[in-house]
């Protein structure tokens, strides 16, 4: 049975940031994971390359026919080691602007209903607005839908041009910490510094002595929190002095 190309969103993503695995020939028909340019995901082993439009085969035997130009870089590097496509698939051609293209589903982001703990006492506790690859800790006044949003259409035009960064993101979520409290602020910057002392005595000083004038920064996160929540190791913290503008 043929279709239209219609992906369907899948719970996990797979990223990387290292370079493309080779694999062999007996592996080419293998399934695999493929990227729309609107965000869709559907796994399915390649059929055929016939000019601009591939022919993918569902687990359930269904054909799915797809522009070339509509697949991801990673997807069109797949088509020219096994399907036979011309290379200039890769070099040619609009990229576009998949941040903008990509269809983002509103029910998949959502507020936590368990609060977040950096530090002690409830200047070190955040809300947490979820993402399928983020989470968004906030203090203040800092509204988290809209960064959040943002986060998504960001991640989905760097996996959708970017050869292997779906694989080696895989199904981790990167901590983006906001918050405009300035009380919160002092203290998470106190926790932060504690936590970089563990690992090195000089960094304390060095992160205290422009913490309260960077605007934006990344941290490491303790290895106990990366692994209870499954986060990535660094997470992006914004100073956010007014969050009207931010």
């Amino acid at each position: 049975m043929k279709s239209t190309f219609c992906f369907v969103p899948t719970s996990a993503l797979c990223v990387a940031l290292a370079a493309t695995f080779l694999v062999s020939e007996t592996q080419a028909a293998d399934e695999r994971e493929w990227m729309s340019r609107r965000g869709g995901t559907v796994i399915a082993s390649l059929s055929s390359v016939a000019g601009d439009e591939a022919v993918l085969v569902t687990p359930e035997a269904r054909e799915i026919r797809v522009k070339v130009s509509d697949l991801s870089l990673a997807d069109r590097q797949h088509l020219i080691e096994f399907g036979g496509a011309d290379a200039s698939i890769i070099t040619e051609g609009d990229p576009g602007t998949p941040e903008k293209d990509v269809r983002l589903d509103s029910s998949t982001m959502n507020r936590r209903a368990e609060k977040l703990s950096l530090g002690e006492g409830s200047q070190g506790t955040y809300d947490v607005f979820e993402t399928p690859r983020f989470w968004i800790a906030t203090a203040g006044g800092v509204r988290p839908n809209a960064l959040a949003e943002t986060a998504e259409r960001l991640w989905h035009g760097m996996a959708f041009q970017h050869m292997n960064f779906r694989k080696d993101w895989g199904d981790k979520k990167m901590l983006i910490i906001a918050v405009e409290d300035r009380t919160a602020y002092e203290a998470l910057g106190k926790w932060v510094m504690a936590e970089a002392g563990k690992r090195n005595p000089e960094a304390p000083a060095r992160i205290g002595a422009t913490w309260q004038r960077v605007g934006a920064t990344q941290i490491n996160l303790p290895d106990e929190l990366v692994q209870e929540h499954n986060l990535l190791p660094r997470a992006q913290v914004f100073n956010v002095t007014d969050s009207s503008r931010f």
